[in-house]
Parts: C-alpha cells; sequence; structure tokens
C-alpha cells in the first residue's frame, strides 16, 4: 500500500531558511576576513616586525579572541541553519511527493544521506536534483526536466570542497608545532570559510528556486 502525501504551505520555513543561509554567509565572511587578519599577524611574526613583546602578546590575544568568538558563531549558525534547512529538505520532498512526483529518495532519506559515510558524497547532490526536478513538473515526466547544473554542482562542489579544506585546517592547525604549520593552517580555514559562504548563497538560491515551483502564485518569496 503506497502512502498518501500531504500537500503542506513550506513558506514560512522557506523563509527561515533563506534568512539563516545568508546570516550564516555573513557569519562565514566575517570569519574568512579574521583569518585574513590572522595571516597577517602570522606573517608579520615570521618576518620579525615587531618591536616589542607587549605588542605581539596584546594582538596575539585580540586575535586568539576574535577566531574564538567567530568560531562559536559559526557552530552555533551552523546548526540552527542546518536544522531548519533539512527540515525544509523533508517538508520540499513531502510537497512534491503530494504534487504528482513519484521521486526516488523517500522524504526521511532526502536528509538522511547527508549522513551517511561515503554515500553523502554523491546521494544528497542526487536527491535534491531530484527535488528540483520533481517540483518542476510533478508528473511521469519529471526525470526528463533539466536541472540550473551550473548551480546545483556549485553549490554541491563548494560544499564539499570547503569541509575538506576546513577539516584539514583544523586538524593542522591542532598539530601544528612550527609558524608555518600555523600559516597553512589559516590558509586552509581562509579558504574553507569563502567557499561555505558560496555554500549557502547557493543553497539559498536552490531553496527560493524549488519554493517557487511549489507555491501557489502569491508573489516572490
Amino acid at each position: 500500500m503506497s502512502k498518501t502525501y500531504v500537500y503542506r504551505d513550506n513558506s514560512g520555513l522557506a523563509r527561515w531558511s533563506v534568512s539563516l543561509l545568508y546570516i550564516y554567509a555573513a557569519i562565514c565572511a566575517a570569519a574568512a576576513v579574521s583569518d585574513y587578519l590572522e595571516l597577517d599577524l602570522l606573517f608579520r611574526i615570521k618576518a620579525q616586525a615587531f618591536t616589542s613583546s607587549q605588542g605581539f602578546v596584546a594582538e596575539a590575544e585580540a586575535s586568539d579572541r576574535r577566531q574564538q568568538a567567530l568560531a562559536v558563531l559559526g557552530l552555533v549558525s551552523i546548526l540552527v541553519t542546518g536544522i531548519t534547512s533539512l527540515v525544509w529538505v523533508y517538508r520540499a520532498n513531502v510537497n512534491a511527493r503530494a504534487m504528482g512526483a513519484d521521486l526516488e529518495t523517500s522524504p526521511g532519506w532526502a536528509v538522511g544521506w547527508f549522513f551517511i559515510p561515503l554515500a553523502s558524497l554523491i546521494m544528497p547532490y542526487q536527491a535534491m536534483s531530484d527535488l528540483w526536478k520533481g517540483s518542476a513538473a510533478p508528473d511521469r515526466t519529471w526525470r526528463e526536466q533539466p536541472i540550473p547544473e551550473l548551480l546545483m554542482r556549485g553549490w554541491w562542489g563548494f560544499f564539499l570542497v570547503g569541509n575538506l579544506l576546513g577539516v584539514a585546517g583544523a586538524r593542522l592547525g591542532l598539530n601544528a608545532d612550527a609558524l608555518d604549520e600555523f600559516i597553512l593552517s589559516s590558509r586552509l580555514t581562509l579558504a574553507s570559510d569563502v567557499m561555505d559562504v558560496a555554500t549557502a548563497l547557493l543553497f539559498a538560491a536552490i531553496i527560493r528556486g524549488i519554493h517557487s515551483m511549489q507555491r501557489p502564485p502569491a508573489g516572490p518569496l
């Protein structure tokens, strides 16, 4: 017996998801600026540009406080944004099915694939692509629908590479002993934060696109 899916207006959740993604992008942008300032500090230390240890200590402590504050803010933001966005993914999948698209990925797995090792490298992208197609044409022709490949591939590419660089930078920073290792760690973290900005903005665009195809015409999101 096939399960019956009921359409529910997703406007509020979509709006919250997009807004939180914009906030997260802003936090990542601030973190990238902070990373750049930290890199500048490290390069000045390497060049022995400080004339007194007091000046060096004060600036280093200020940099550490700034980095720690942004790290905590970023962690809280990614948790809230991630939960909200994944709830939207679930409900959008339900709505696409309620509209008539027999998607291959269930609402639960559309979320669950993000947490399965190895499969998480491919399946979330496939689930979101199918969700876009099923929202564009909620009938038997949904598989034949095109997707905005630049948008979708850009989002997923930035997501994967950004996470990889972030993990590499964090691990290197924890185990670093030499100044050059700290510099490399900061460079990797800076690149990761820049990619996180792009990931958040592109995913917000995906949510807006899918939502606009699912909701009754009543003005823009």
